[in-house]
């Protein structure tokens, strides 16, 4: 198959012999309104404009078919540098993004689940 996904250098990929990916993406969007109160009766919302869009990505790395400890480090060595990075899933180019949260768990050095949030940079 190949690259399903980059992530600045990361690159995610599915092979016959390699796999270092992500199984679930999420996204979540939102939109700002201020509350004005009033004297009388109920506040009134006034539009405040787009929220920044927060994307999920959930997988596990697997030594079958990678470095799982190499995986995560790679991870967190890119979130380190603390800069945008371009998200591009297939063809489609999501926009920049930071890394804002990595959570791993393991009960063997085996199987690596992860938790990639990624907050958009504009």
């Amino acid at each position: 198959m190949g690259l399903v996904a980059a992530l600045g250098s990361i690159s995610f990929e599915v092979s016959i012999e390699y796999i270092n990916s992500f199984s679930e993406i999420s996204r979540s969007r939102g939109w700002n309104y201020a509350e004005h109160s009033l004297c009388e009766g109920k506040p009134v919302l006034e539009a405040g404009g787009n929220r920044l869009d927060e994307i999920s990505l959930k997988g596990a790395f697997h030594i079958k078919f990678c470095n799982p400890q190499e995986e995560i480090e790679r991870l967190n060595k890119e979130a380190d540098k603390i800069k945008s990075l371009d998200l591009v899933i297939g063809n489609d180019h999501k926009g920049k993004f930071v890394i804002t949260g990595l959570k791993e768990s393991t009960k063997n050095l085996v199987n690596i689940s992860f938790e990639l949030t990624l907050k958009e940079f504009n």
